[in-house]
């Protein structure tokens, strides 16, 4: 497969990268919807605030970079609501006792 027909794939989708906490779980750090593929190898995608999840501004990233931010994908806006409230993406440090958090394990 090409890099623009792997791109094709990930349009629509709504994702969370990540990143490790002190603990060693996955935390989100961004999320977003991907928006487009305004050319081979780059994405626009929109990315969402995060008290209310209105958009925030969008940003033009190469799938490489997308793809080093260890992102999570979702089909559907629910879906990413949900895995942010209860599914993987659901670990706050300072309910987990994470030692950054300075809460014991």
């Amino acid at each position: 497969m090409t890099t623009t027909t792997n791109a094709g794939i990930l349009v629509g989708k709504f994702f969370h990268t990540t990143t490790a906490c002190p603990g060693g779980a996955r935390i989100p750090e961004w999320q977003g919807h991907i928006v487009a593929e305004p050319g081979p190898g780059l994405l626009l995608v929109e990315l969402f605030e995060w008290v209310l999840g209105e958009p925030s501004g969008q940003e033009l990233i190469t799938i490489s970079d997308f793809v080093a931010k260890k992102p999570v994908l979702y089909d559907r806006a629910e879906d990413l609501h949900f895995s942010y409230e209860y599914g993987s993406m659901s670990h706050r440090c300072e309910r987990r006792g994470c030692p950054a958090a300075g809460t014991p394990q």
